[in-house]
């Protein structure tokens, strides 16, 4: 972990970036196994998050948007929806403690391979 210049070297992650980060795996991680349940291919996931801070102390997050780009050759839109609200409703608890406090924007794709 690190903070911007003067305070740190801005090499590292900050805080805010870290959650920003455990958010994004734990997501991937419940939507990957959720899908392997369905007995779905995946042969990779990447999500990106970005967060917006507040323009005012304490500077957090008022919203977050992840973007889940999988790649498989069966899964329909349809199974990615479902495992991402499962996710978020059941099973990523990062995602639980956010929500209700942060806005969080969620956009999909799925490549075949």
């Amino acid at each position: 972990m690190d903070y911007f210049p003067p305070q740190g070297d801005g090499e590292g992650y900050t805080g805010l970036e870290m959650l920003l980060v455990s958010l994004s795996g734990c997501s991937a991680t419940a939507v990957t196994v959720l899908l392997g349940k369905m007995h779905k291919t995946v042969n990779g996931l990447t999500i990106d998050a970005c967060g917006i801070r507040q323009e005012a102390p304490p500077y957090t997050f008022s919203r977050i948007d992840l973007s889940f780009t999988l790649v498989s050759p069966d899964v329909t839109l349809a199974d990615l929806e479902k495992a991402i609200r499962t996710a978020e409703s059941s099973l990523c608890p990062v995602w639980a403690l956010l929500k209700g406090n942060v806005e969080i924007i969620v956009h999909h794709d799925i490549k075949a391979n």
